[in-house]
């Protein structure tokens, strides 16, 4: 255990050092890809190709993962990442951009199921010490990237460019560091195993996967998340707009949403784990998706959109806490990628009908709207995830 502990120190000084790089710039991206000769449709283009990348990549990535070593898998995250960063530094015009963000895909990619799935899988029989693990693992992230919201516009306006070298540059200190400080990651078992022995326990490993009822229900609670997640965060603004809000309350607003995120985190890592903590979540959930549809255009908005990010953080932490007990160990970083590309594509399916809906519903109202479907979805799944437990239950008993 102490050596487990001294290994997360290590994953979460090198996590929030890379974290604090990949989000510097981020504040100041739009001015930077103009800068490079970018219109605003090629902005679109490449994020385009992020997503594009990130998407196809996300299964095989896991496939590494659990075959080779997510050590392996999140350091190679760390280097595809650098050289995307190095590409926008140096490079001009869309072609290089294209190429920057199709590598950043690939690094989100990678990223996924990597090193942190190599302390879920020591940590998941011990709820409560999962549940501090990804609580903390979370508000790391969110903690750095909110230090770099604050610190991006001061170092922007001293070096304008050169702001992706300091990224560069903790890249390079978070990449030494874990090479020299992160544990190996092999899954256990197959060490000296051969290839083709390897991928045939794995493909056993997905095939019994596939036929767990709860799992599948998970991932696609998961996936129906998508459907409050992705249209709050793209969206919120134009509600706040159409609501003739005050401009400098969208600043505060960013701030105070990500603050309910590590507010969430606390929550589920230190009082989560009962059955009625995703029921009490998707209520509030579904009351305010009412109150947007009720106050569209109102500044009165203001007060559902404040307290949205608290419940559905938390039921998304619960349901992905419950998803890591479950996922299967041997192929626990490929089940999760491709939970992850289900997650995707539904968030691309989010986008792509909303831009048509936007020509004839109110942003408020097409956030309810979705938020009220995520929260019908998820009740049935969470009703049917119920209803398997308990007659696995009464199958245990009257086996007794």
């Amino acid at each position: 255990m102490i050596e487990l502990r001294a290994a997360m120190r290590t994953y979460f000084l090198v996590n929030g050092v890379y974290s604090l790089g990949r989000a510097l710039p981020q504040a100041i991206l739009t001015p930077i890809l103009v800068g490079k000769g970018l219109s605003f449709g090629e902005i679109a283009l490449v994020q385009m190709a992020f997503a594009a990348a990130q998407i196809l990549w996300e299964i095989p990535s896991g496939v590494i993962s659990d075959v080779l070593s997510r050590r392996f898998s999140y350091l190679l995250s760390i280097g595809l990442i650098a050289v995307s960063y190095g590409i926008v530094l140096v490079g001009t015009g869309l072609p290089l951009m294209l190429l920057a963000w199709t590598l950043y895909g690939l690094s989100a990619a990678m990223l996924s199921a990597s090193m942190d799935y190599h302390f879920v899988l020591a940590l998941r029989d011990d709820e409560a010490a999962l549940r501090r693990f990804y609580g903390l693992d979370r508000n790391i992230v969110l903690a750095m990237s909110a230090l770099a919201a604050v610190f991006s516009g001061p170092v922007y306006s001293m070096l304008g460019e050169r702001i992706y070298a300091v990224s560069i540059g903790l890249f390079a200190v978070s990449y030494l560091y874990g090479l020299l400080r992160l544990p190996q990651s092999r899954t256990e078992g197959r060490q000296g195993s051969s290839g083709l022995r390897i991928f045939a326990e794995l493909a056993a490993e997905l095939r019994t996967a596939a036929g767990d009822a709860r799992l599948i229900l998970l991932i696609c609670v998961l996936a129906s998340t998508e459907f409050a997640i992705t249209p709050f965060f793209q969206f919120w603004q134009m509600a706040f707009t159409d609501a003739h809000v005050a401009l400098w309350m969208f600043g505060s607003y960013f701030i105070a949403s990500q603050l309910l995120n590590i507010v969430a985190n606390f929550v589920v890592g230190r009082i989560g784990g009962m059955a009625v903590t995703k029921w009490c979540a998707l209520i509030c959930v579904g009351g305010v998706a009412v109150l947007l549809l009720m106050l569209s255009g109102s500044p009165w908005i203001l007060l559902p959109m404040f307290v949205l990010p608290l419940p559905l953080f938390v039921f998304i932490a619960e349901v992905e806490i419950e998803l890591q007990t479950v996922l299967p160990a041997g192929a626990i970083s490929s089940v999760r990628s491709l939970s992850g590309a289900v997650e995707s594509l539904a968030a691309l399916a989010v986008l792509g009908v909303s831009a048509a809906l936007l020509a004839v519903l109110p942003s408020a109202v097409l956030i309810g709207s979705w938020i009220l479907l995520f929260v019908a979805l998820s009740t049935a799944g969470i009703i049917l995830i119920e209803r398997g437990r308990s007659t696995s239950r009464e199958r245990d008993m009257s086996l007794n």
